[in-house]
């Protein structure tokens, strides 16, 4: 009975004239509406009194005419206009229902056929006219709907109206009439053979107005008492667009704002689009910034009229609570536009593939060139996918199966397809490349993803913006490529931020889930404000049925995957939990940091975005809430603040502080920071004009990019000493032991390393625990195996050092500082070689400000610098 309520549900909805409980009849015979309905159709006279067939040849007559005759012939033709553009009601399609008016079992089977009863009374109208219908079983009931149509073309016959459906309304046929331009004939026929409420006739005026609008064939209803059915059932189902940009591309602009107008006469109850008085053109770049399916195209085409036109003409629009709009008159010296409230680079050109591309030269550049900062990238990342690869790699405790606290489920993304690449290219370091790139052009689509939707949802200005601060930005730079959870976090969050705002709610939690079990159970606090906002809006059980499904789904891939390499039941995101928030010291035992820690990183990856994205949050709370047309409304953008704002209070105040954490926070503080700017640049347009505006917009954007572009060059010239030395280790096929003291955390990773040399450590001033190799078995046995000297603690083992005799080649670098565990070994020149070294800046001797960014003069007249080499052994 469900099943078929709904099935009846959904045929009911497959009749009416638009999706939704919209009161069609009331809406289209409100005057307002009827208004702009008889405004919209031109009265075309050589269409509206064409010349027709007829019978036999009249002469055509010639009157002479005095003023006076003329002006009622004028009016007697205006009259007999409005009398043939008289437009056919739209109403509601009538239900078939039937009621039973009696049952009488002494009759039943009396007969195998049905007795029809008709109301015969003179007088009557057709509609007012009973007709019942007497069942075999005994049964009276009323008729249905198509059954008195049908009985009442029998008994009253009219012409040109069949008692069953023409063939011309049924497929294929209708079909055919529409390709030969029919369109006319069939709807007037079809006002002929039904009633406005029969759901045949809705049938067909859909079918024919949706072929004319996807063909673009307005202009064979024009003027005709069906243009203005056909534009109020366009504006019904929010496909205005194509007959829009008509009125545009033809210079139309108070047909287009009519049309408009009427758009949110027909939607005034569905969303606040027109909160305060938009005249003219204001209300068209409203509804291409809001509403329109095709915004880019619209702008371009409003920004082409605007530039086309000297001054706005007088335009009488309509309030969205059915009121008449003030009507104002605005002459615009010097300007081509009109102030608008929200739109936000409608004068300037944005180039938005110019900037994408921007974005795709730094993030491929960052794979190519930038080197990893982070040893956990290395050894906990880097070197369990070259194991799962080449079978050989480092191990960390926690791969441990004691401890299980890393996942196998988010390697395998990388490890299966590097394995099916490997036998093809031999080279370890191009798949290692490969591999970086692959994970860029993952952020890269997310990040596109996200900006044209805040194009759409937001401005275009704040999308602009978002896009620059990601494609300059130091910290897109770091974290776009790298191989860690909160990277691909990161990418996964601004997916669920897109889907959010394109009110795709359910594509949302699942990325978020994505984001917090594939990668970083920390991650879903990001998806707290989606929450949030999904139960204010009534959702929760979307929310509830979404979250269990995307989480089942998830681990039923993600457990059995971690069970099988770690030998035994795991739940990693569950063991990454128990260890960091109910461990007794947890990660603190690595290290710890003060508060401004993320204060100093935050500013050296993103210098006045940082700035301005907490500037913004102040902005938004005043200008946002109290002039929400002007600037951004704050119900639309709130989570994106309460995201990021979330993200500081939880991580600064841990006191294991670590760079990568911030990741996956980055699109919110570029989101944010791109709405400040755009309200600080209207706010300084209104109170300074936009001179000032312009050159404000110059100075953030030349400082942002010279920072950070100083940055990105100083860390790919002063710190890539690692890569560079590595990438020069021979490979000459015999067993070889590479080793490396104090600078153990520089390790770029197995990748760089042929496939006869082994990495060894030599003991150093650091007293942590190092890694270990992964055992030499085959799969599973080298993940389950239990590693031996291997603990949570963080306490040094003697086990992971060998001896300087061992080792063939040495990676160190020279400080001209040495000590007993960390001597200068360049300095013996009896029993090391140079094979290759390079430049290195050293971060204690030089100004915290030169070390940052790149300032090469200056660097080098007040920076020291080491080099960074790797030593052969001489025999």
């Amino acid at each position: 009975m469900i099943f078929l309520h709904q099935y009846c549900q959904l045929w009911r909805r497959t009749l009416s004239w638009a999706a939704g409980n919209i009161e069609v009849e009331r809406l289209f015979t409100a005057p307002e509406v009827q208004s702009l309905l008889k405004k919209l159709t031109d009265v075309v006279p050589e269409k509206l009194f064409s010349q027709r067939q007829i019978s036999a040849l009249k002469r055509p007559v010639v009157k002479l005419m005095t003023e006076n005759q003329l002006n009622r012939a004028y009016s007697f033709f205006d009259e007999k206009s409005r009398k043939l553009l008289s437009m056919p009601p739209m109403m509601t399609p009538a239900s078939e229902a039937v009621a039973v008016l009696a049952k009488d079992a002494d009759i039943s089977c009396h007969d195998t056929s049905k007795f029809v009863f008709i109301d015969i009374e003179f007088g009557l109208k057709e509609r007012e006219r009973t007709v019942a219908v007497r069942e075999p079983n005994g049964e009276l009931r009323t008729a249905s709907k198509s059954e008195k149509d049908r009985i009442i073309r029998a008994y009253y016959p009219k012409k040109y109206r069949s008692v069953k459906l023409p063939k011309v309304f049924q497929a294929p046929y209708l079909e055919e009439a529409l390709s030969r331009n029919q369109h006319l004939f069939v709807l007037e026929w079809a006002c002929v053979q039904f009633e406005p409420d029969d759901p045949n006739f809705v049938r067909v005026c859909k079918v024919v107005y949706d072929d004319l609008n996807s063909r673009e064939l307005w202009w064979d209803l024009q003027s005709t008492r069906f243009y203005g059915p056909m534009v109020f059932y366009l504006c019904l189902n929010k496909i205005i667009d194509s007959l829009l940009m008509k009125f545009l591309r033809e210079k139309r602009l108070e047909a287009a704002c009519d049309l408009v107008s009427l758009y949110y006469l027909v939607h005034a109850n569905e969303r606040a689009a027109v909160q305060e008085k938009h005249i003219g053109k204001e209300l068209l770049w409203n509804y291409a910034e809001k509403d329109s399916l095709v915004r880019t195209k619209l702008e371009d085409l409003l920004r082409l009229v605007t530039n086309d036109e000297k001054c706005d003409q007088i335009i009488h629009m309509r309030r969205r609570n059915l009121a008449h709009f003030q009507s104002i008159t605005r002459v615009c010296k010097g300007e081509s536009y009109v102030k608008l409230s929200s739109r936000a680079l409608s004068s300037l050109p944005i180039k938005v593939m110019e900037v994408c591309k921007a974005l795709l030269f730094l993030r491929i550049s960052a794979a190519l060139l930038c080197p990893i900062m982070d040893c956990d990238e290395v050894y906990n990342y880097w070197e369990p996918v070259h194991m799962l690869v080449y079978g050989s790699g480092m191990q960390t405790w926690e791969y441990s199966p004691q401890y299980a606290i890393r996942s196998y489920a988010f390697l395998l993304f990388f490890s299966i397809p590097a394995k099916l690449i490997s036998s093809v290219f031999s080279s370890k370091l191009f798949l290692f490349t490969l591999m970086r790139v692959w994970i860029s052009a993952f952020t890269i689509a997310c990040d596109v993803l996200f900006a044209v939707v805040i194009c759409k949802r937001l401005s275009s200005a704040v999308g602009f913006y978002y896009l620059i601060f990601q494609s300059i930005g130091c910290g897109s730079f770091l974290s776009g490529a790298a191989l860690l959870p909160s990277s691909l976090a990161m990418a996964f969050t601004s997916c669920a931020y897109a889907a959010w705002l394109s009110d795709r709610n359910t594509v949302a939690v699942w990325s978020i889930a994505a984001s917090a079990l594939l990668c970083w159970p920390f991650a879903a606090l990001l998806g707290l404000p989606i929450a949030l906002h999904m139960i204010s809006c009534g959702q929760w059980r979307k929310l509830f049925i979404h979250t269990l499904a995307s989480g089942c789904f998830i681990c039923a891939f993600m457990i059995p995957v971690d069970s099988y390499f770690f030998g035994r039941l795991v739940i990693a995101p569950l063991n990454i939990i128990l260890y960091n928030v109910f461990g007794t010291d947890g990660p603190n035992r690595y290290g710890t940091e003060p508060l401004g820690f993320y204060v100093k990183n935050l500013w050296l990856n993103w210098n006045v975005v940082f700035l301005m994205s907490v500037f913004s949050t102040p902005g938004l709370l005043f200008l946002g809430y109290r002039r929400p047309n002007d600037y951004v409304d704050i119900r639309k953008v709130w989570p994106l603040y309460m995201g990021w704002t979330l993200w500081i209070l939880v991580f600064f105040t841990q006191p294991h502080k670590e760079e990568r954490f911030l990741f996956p926070m980055y699109p919110l503080l570029c989101a944010t920071a791109a709405i400040g700017i755009e309200m600080y640049h209207r706010l300084l347009k209104q109170l300074f004009g936009g001179k000032f505006r312009s050159f404000f917009q110059f100075i953030f954007i030349a400082l942002f990019f010279l920072l950070s572009i100083s940055r990105i060059v100083n860390l790919t010239v002063n710190f890539d000493g690692p890569s560079e030395v590595y990438k020069r280790i021979p490979d000459d096929f015999v067993p070889r032991n590479l080793c490396v003291g104090k600078e153990w955390y520089r390790f770029p990773s197995s990748f760089y390393l042929p496939a006869n040399v082994q990495l060894h450590f030599l003991k150093s001033e650091f007293s942590g625990q190092l890694p270990k190799p992964f055992v030499l078995e085959p799969l599973p046995a080298r993940t389950r195996l239990l590693p031996t000297d291997m603990h949570d603690d963080n306490r040094e083992e003697l086990s992971r050092y060998v001896q300087l005799n061992e080792c063939d080649f040495l990676v160190d670098l020279s400080t001209n500082r040495s000590t007993r565990l960390e001597p200068d070994y360049m300095a013996d020149r009896n029993a090391w070689k140079i094979i290759y070294s390079k430049p290195f800046l050293l971060l204690d001797r030089c100004n915290r400000w030169l070390r940052s960014y790149y300032v090469p003069i200056l660097q080098k007249k007040y920076c020291s610098y080491g080099n960074y080499a790797i030593l052969s052994k001489i025999h």
